[in-house]
C-alpha cells in the first residue's frame, strides 16, 4: 500500500524478486529478497488484502503448463504454500473486493478457480462457456443511483479500485455503496 516495495516474477529461475524502491532524490530500486522456489514460470501476482501475503500464478511459462500457485509470505520473504489448483497455465490472480478470494484464471483448461483467501482451499470451478477465455476478469458492482443503475468497478488483474480500494487503504470492510 505505502508503495515501499515492488514485486516482479523471475520466470527463468522460478522465483519472485522483492524490490526496494528508490523513492528518495538519487536513490536507485534495488533487489531486497529473492523468493522461491516458486511452481514453474511464475507469472501474475496479487497481493492479499492486508498486504502480508503474495499470491503467484505458476504459469509454466516457457516450459510445461503450470498446475500450482505459490503463496509467499511478504514480510518473511518465505514460501508458505503451493496450491495446486488443477487448471492449466494459471495466468492472473485476481483479489475479491472483500478480499475474501482470489480468483484465478486458467488459460488452457478454459475455467476459474476460485480459493478462499484465509484457507487457500478451492471453493470452486468456474468453466468457460463453449471453452471460452478465461485470461482476464473483473468484478463490477451494481448499485442503483439517482439517474439508475451504476456500474463500478472494484478489481481487476491490476488490484482493487475505486470504493474497494478505498475500504482497503482505510482498513475497514468493502460493502457494494
Amino acid at each position: 500500500r505505502d508503495g515501499k516495495y515492488a514485486w516482479v516474477t523471475n520466470s527463468e529461475d522460478d522465483k519472485v524478486l522483492k524490490v526496494e524502491r528508490g523513492l528518495q532524490d538519487r536513490q536507485r530500486d534495488r533487489v531486497v529478497a529473492e523468493v522461491g522456489p516458486t511452481g514453474g514460470g511464475p507469472y501474475g501476482m496479487r497481493m492479499s488484502y492486508d498486504d502480508r501475503e503474495v499470491w503467484v500464478a505458476d504459469k509454466g511459462e516457457g516450459g510445461p503448463a503450470g498446475k500450482t500457485i505459490t503463496v509467499l509470505d511478504a514480510e518473511k520473504n518465505t514460501v508458505l504454500a503451493k496450491v495446486d489448483t488443477g487448471c492449466l497455465r494459471n495466468d492472473h490472480i485476481i483479489l475479491s473486493p472483500d478480499g475474501g478470494e482470489m480468483w484465478a484464471t486458467c488459460n488452457e483448461s478454459h475455467d476459474i478457480v476460485v480459493l478462499d483467501a484465509k484457507t487457500r482451499a478451492i471453493k470452486t470451478r468456474i468453466p468457460m462457456p463453449n471453452g471460452g477465455d478465461s485470461h482476464g476478469g473483473v468484478f463490477v458492482a451494481y448499485s442503483r443511483g439517482p439517474n439508475g443503475v451504476v456500474a463500478e468497478t472494484v478489481s481487476d488483474q491490476n488490484g482493487l479500485h475505486g470504493s474497494a480500494l478505498d475500504a482497503q487503504l482505510k482498513g475497514t470492510p468493502w460493502t457494494v455503496r
